[in-house]
């Protein structure tokens, strides 16, 4: 597994760490990302006005950071890379390190990848600045957040982009599963990302009053007042647990089962 997420989390044991010391990872939005000050109003709640009442959220630092050249990717492409596929790809070739599979021995082998990702912000910036190229439609793809994966490292099993917005990720490691257990993956890379850089989907979810003020999320309790949003990535490599036992790799946690449903005409 691993990580890059708020608070400079970025492996399991530092994750875990957060947790235990009950760290919050919501800060002021930085306004490298986007300038809030002219849309921010904090008596705008009434979910009626064209500003924000929110100013925080849970970001991750670096998502302009790339090293284009390990992974063979020219400058001009990288610049049209959307920021979920760069770490994707450096996040991958960490995970795979420390499972000890040493990545180049996975070209042509039958590897799945399963992307969860509800989120393209940087195609929508480039939109709104009218940048395009011949890169711009592989970068900001959707679907080209897992087939990267797979074209970089050779990978030749399922690859899968799965948008079910909150529970993607979660999708992802099921579809996973589902993979393993038929035999048409023999390694999974389950793999969930967001990276806020818009100010617009902030806008909307203030008019429809289903972000918090504080920016922080209270589930389950009395003070609820909406979700805080957030970002981060996330890799996990996923095998069959016999032949993880079998090949002595360190196993960090085991999947019993999964299922995947909708609510229907629910609110």
């Amino acid at each position: 597994a691993s990580y890059k997420l708020p608070a400079g989390a970025e492996s399991a044991e530092a994750v875990w760490g957060q947790f235990r010391a009950g760290v919050c990872a919501v800060t002021e939005i930085p306004r490298s990302r986007f300038d809030w000050t002219d849309i921010y109003d904090s008596r705008s709640v009434d979910g009626n006005s064209r500003k924000i009442y929110v100013k925080e959220s849970a970001m991750v630092e670096g998502l302009d950071l790339f090293d284009a050249a390990f992974f063979g990717i020219s400058p001009p492409e990288a610049a049209y890379l959307d920021p979920q596929q760069r770490i994707l790809l450096e996040k991958t070739w960490e995970a795979l390190e420390i499972a000890g599979v040493p990545p180049p021995k996975l070209q042509a082998a039958n590897v799945g990848v399963f992307a969860g990702s509800c989120t393209d912000d940087y195609g929508q910036m480039l939109a709104s600045r009218e940048e395009l190229s011949p890169y711009s439609v592989t970068g900001v793809s959707r679907s080209a957040i897992a087939g990267r994966i797979s074209f970089v490292f050779g990978l030749q099993g399922p690859s899968f982009a799965i948008d079910t917005v909150c529970s993607a990720s979660l999708v992802a490691a099921s579809l996973a599963s589902d993979s393993l257990m038929k035999g048409d993956s023999d390694f999974a890379l389950i793999t969930g990302s967001q990276c806020n850089i818009m100010a617009g989907p902030f806008l909307a979810l203030c008019q429809m009053r289903a972000v918090s003020p504080d920016g922080l999320c209270k589930t389950f309790d009395s003070s609820a007042d909406g979700y805080g949003r957030g970002e981060g990535i996330g890799v996990l490599l996923a095998m069959r647990l016999e032949e993880a036992v079998k090949q002595g790799r360190r196993v960090m946690a085991v999947l019993l089962g999964s299922a995947v449903n909708h609510d229907g005409r629910s609110s």
